[in-house]
């Protein structure tokens, strides 16, 4: 079974990653199984297979960014085409987990419903409190200083209401996307 070789695999490549790891793949797994949940029946057409390997691989590089300092995304999708040969994963279907990982992240544009799920569910768990934490050591990991890091808080506070591809996510993350904007108009505040 694929699964579990994959994430045999992949919990060995995010061993002792906290935050931005294996923690972090759990919560938008469940995040995930909330979306699907209250999706539609007309609209529940998912490719359950991809969606578990995209959930799975798609922060692979995160100790790439970790060690390098280096955006993850190029790393996640080298490492994840690595890991779905190692599975034998379908051949047929390793771009569409590919497509996932490429638009995870915030400022993605993702084009199936797989992808919009892995989109929605790693975003709903990047904002609210846990968005605050992860994205305060994000900006100082990278370098970030003061100014860059109240920057980097304003811009993602102002995309995230047009950031999630699903109504079901938007509703979910109300309340996350009003705490983060607070917190960010905040932060502003004590640099004016």
């Amino acid at each position: 079974m694929q699964g579990i070789d994959l994430r045999l695999l992949v919990e060995k490549e995010l061993k002792g990653i906290s935050l931005f790891g294996l923690e972090h793949v759990e919560r938008v797994a469940v995040f995930s199984t909330k979306l699907v949940n209250a999706l539609p029946e007309n609209e529940k057409n998912i490719d359950l297979e991809v969606l578990e390997a995209a959930l799975l691989l798609h922060d692979i590089g995160v100790p790439f960014w970790l060690a390098y300092k280096q955006d993850h995304l190029g790393f996640s999708i080298a490492k994840a085409k690595t890991f779905l040969e190692k599975v034998d994963f379908p051949l047929a279907k390793r771009d569409a987990v590919l497509h996932c990982i490429q638009e995870h992240h915030w400022r993605g544009k993702p084009a199936t419903i797989e992808a919009k799920l892995l989109h929605d569910s790693n975003l709903l768990d990047n904002i609210g409190a846990m968005g605050v934490l992860k994205d305060s050591i994000k900006c100082y990991l990278n370098g970030l200083n003061a100014f860059q890091s109240v920057n980097y808080f304003s811009v993602k506070a102002n995309y995230l209401d047009g950031a999630f591809s699903l109504g079901q996510a938007r509703q979910l993350a109300l309340e996350g996307i009003a705490f983060y904007k607070t917190f960010s108009q905040s932060l502003e505040k004590s640099f004016k």
